[in-house]
């Protein structure tokens, strides 16, 4: 099957099996090893990447519905400023998620900065909870996501974060 996409940023077209599942085309076709298979089942966050903006499990998502659509994966998204504010925001921080729950974690945020959510700790807690990782505080990352979007839905062009402590 010929399916056209962009991903990172990049038109592309691709001839394979349309049931092939996207992670896959990533790491094999495209060699982009930030998305990890971990459940392959879409319970883990592991393997989530942005599709036309929305975060979505690429270990059950099969090619064909890349056709015409935009894919951001990690290495695309951290070209982006957002992405060093947030990195920067965890680094403030102290917070090192592992490798393997990292990009659900700031996906999620990525896409609840850019929701029209209210961001109560409620609605947040249920947008950070489809990543299933205790490599690091859940309420730490609760708090600097709380920062994190709190800043970037600010006015100021420029977030600064602040020193979140660990309570």
């Amino acid at each position: 099957m010929i399916i056209p996409f962009t991903l990172n940023g990049e038109k592309t077209v691709i001839d394979i099996p349309g049931t092939k599942r996207v992670i896959d085309v990533l790491r094999e076709n495209f060699g982009l090893q930030k998305t990890k298979a971990s459940c392959y089942q879409g319970a883990c966050g592991n393997c989530s990447i942005l599709l036309d903006g929305h975060i979505v499990s690429s270990c059950t998502l099969p090619a064909f519905e890349l056709k015409d659509r935009t894919v951001l994966t990690a290495e695309g998204y951290m070209k982006t400023e957002e992405y060093r504010r947030i990195d920067r925001a965890f680094n403030e921080n102290s917070y090192y998620p592992c490798d393997f729950c990292r990009w659900g974690k700031i996906f999620a945020i990525h896409e609840f900065i850019n929701s029209e959510e209210n961001s109560s700790t409620e609605s947040l807690t249920q947008a950070l909870k489809g990543n299933q990782c205790n490599c690091t505080s859940p309420s730490l990352l609760l708090s600097i996501a709380e920062q994190i979007i709190k800043n970037e839905r600010g006015t100021n062009p420029r977030p600064e974060y602040e020193h979140i402590s660990r309570k």
